[in-house]
């Protein structure tokens, strides 16, 4: 179960959505207003509801102003700054005050208008309905600030995280491009020899002149609009922007990619939800930007963001297991964690978070800040598609009488059957981890799917419908009759379309040379 908190003007494109995601086994109740007085009210109602009917996921859907954040204060005397910012950490934990541990899986979706919200609904519904089936998609983009104080050693650990979270990937993902830069009178050779690192060496193909250390904001946004399916940021940050390699708010009209990517940024303050912030128009951007990001609030600590960001990788890519190479700083012979792949991206967060305790020395209690600063932005029920996704190829659905047998020929599946007329009131049933499921007293006509993560999703009752998409790589739709309204494919564009009744194209219909369509 997920509880979804909102107000009324943003009601009629939440419901849409999560009927839809009803379909595939997730069910939401919704907390609206027309308007929340302060945090405190927030808070209290959706501790009340999580101790009445526990549930798993806590999605906000609105702005700072709409759904209030809750104000902070923190007074680091070690380095004696003062902060104040506001974090969604402890509308997810449900143990009393000094609790900071997130006991649900949390996301907010910081829109101002009810089409910012349509908008960012029918993304998050295309990035997991629709992923391309492009393998060269399915690769990602590092981007990371050399920042020294003598020229040539790493004063903090940008890039090594960048390349050890990089290095790690190639082996799992079909790609990793990097952009990185650095002043034009500096010549990196080392990573930091101390707190981040134990002084290695830079690898020969990071040195001058072998990489020209000029990465910009035209370089991430060509590399994006190519296609990647993970976007990894590390170095400095402004609610606003990256920092080095610079892009801001206004650089992500730059952005027209159909690939939606999962964003960490890894920085201060891109995440200040507070503000018109770098994260909230990653999010909202139309025809392109991102399907989630992860951000921080408020300024981050070096070290602690370092340790999450290994962690949430490791969480979504567990094996053989990513371990960093810290100096003093991080706690002395870490050990791997067992456990299986984690795609639903708010839990990925709160792996993250525990396994930075794991990973790095809390001597300024930086713990409790971390967790509170940083944010999943989008639906956190929604799973990451970690490589390319497979089709499903043998379902087979027989019904006789009121009773109902799926087999999805795929171990580990999801099946969800859902009364059609009324979206699960008169039959719901979902039936995890298993090929095989068998429903009884199926008396209404249902909605059946399947979905696994990394598959895409498979509908064997439903209709699916596609307005006013450009088709620019290979991709699928899996339904029944499949409605198709405005529809134009380029010439790299290759969609296949798997139904069980009829097609239906309406409106204008384009296909380049060289482009695809094919009907099943």
């Amino acid at each position: 179960m997920t509880s979804e908190v909102s107000i009324d003007k943003y009601l009629s494109a939440i419901v849409p959505y999560i009927q839809w995601k009803k379909t595939i086994g997730i069910d939401y109740q919704i907390v609206s207003k027309q308007s929340w007085k302060d945090s405190n009210e927030v808070k209290d109602s959706i501790h009340t509801i999580f101790h009445r009917s526990k549930f798993d996921y806590l999605l906000i859907v609105g702005d700072h102003i709409d759904v209030p954040g809750e104000f902070t204060t923190r007074n680091f005397s070690f380095d004696g700054s003062l902060v104040r910012f506001y974090t969604d950490l402890y509308y997810a934990c449900m143990d009393g005050e000094n609790d900071y541990t997130a006991d649900v899986g949390r996301g907010r979706i910081p829109v101002k208008t009810l089409t910012e919200a349509q908008s960012v609904f029918d993304k998050l519904k295309k990035y997991q309905l629709m992923p391309s089936l492009n393998y060269s998609d399915y690769k990602g983009l590092m981007c990371g600030y050399f920042q020294t104080d003598n020229g040539n050693r790493e004063s903090r650990r940008f890039i090594l995280t960048n390349e050890e979270i990089g290095n790690y990937l190639m082996s799992q993902i079909y790609g990793v491009r990097k952009v990185y830069c650095t002043e034009p009178y500096n010549t990196p050779l080392f990573y930091n020899s101390g707190q981040y690192a134990n002084n290695p060496i830079f690898p020969e193909y990071l040195k001058k002149p072998n990489y020209a250390w000029d990465g910009d904001k035209y370089d991430i946004s060509k590399i994006i609009n190519e296609g990647c399916y993970y976007v990894f940021y590390r170095g400095h940050g402004h609610y606003t922007k990256w920092a080095a390699p610079s892009f801001d708010n206004y650089d992500l009209s730059l952005l027209q990619n159909t690939v939606l990517p999962i964003f960490f940024s890894i920085s201060c303050q891109t995440g200040m939800f507070s503000e018109n912030c770098f994260a909230e128009n990653l999010l909202k951007k139309v025809n392109g930007g991102a399907a989630g990001i992860f951000a921080a609030s408020e300024n981050s600590y070096s070290g602690w963001n370092d340790a999450l960001a290994i962690g949430i990788v490791d969480a979504i890519w567990p094996k053989p297991g990513l371990l960093p190479n810290f100096g003093s700083g991080g706690i002395s012979n870490p050990t791997t964690n067992e456990h299986s792949e984690i795609h639903r991206l708010g839990d990925a967060l709160n792996y993250g978070l525990l396994r930075m305790s794991q990973l790095w020395n809390d001597n300024y209690n930086i713990n409790q800040y971390t967790n509170e600063i940083f944010h999943y932005f989008g639906d956190p029920t929604m799973e990451i598609y970690s490589k390319r996704p497979s089709l499903f190829e043998e379902v087979q659905v027989s019904q006789f009488g009121n009773c109902m047998n799926v087999r999805t020929g795929v171990e580990n599946c999801r099946i969800t059957v859902c009364s059609k007329a009324d979206n699960g009131k008169s039959y719901y049933k979902v039936i995890e981890n298993c090929s095989y499921g068998y429903f009884t007293d199926v008396g209404v006509p249902c909605e059946i799917s399947v979905t696994r993560p990394n598959f895409v999703p498979y509908f064997f009752n439903e209709d699916v419908h596609i307005s006013n998409n450009r088709i620019y790589e290979k991709c699928a739709v899996v339904g029944k009759n499949i409605f198709i309204t405005d529809l134009s494919i380029s010439e790299s564009g290759d969609m296949t379309i798997d139904a069980t009744g009829d097609v239906i194209i309406q409106g204008n219909f384009e296909c380049e040379k060289m482009g695809a369509l094919q009907i099943y």
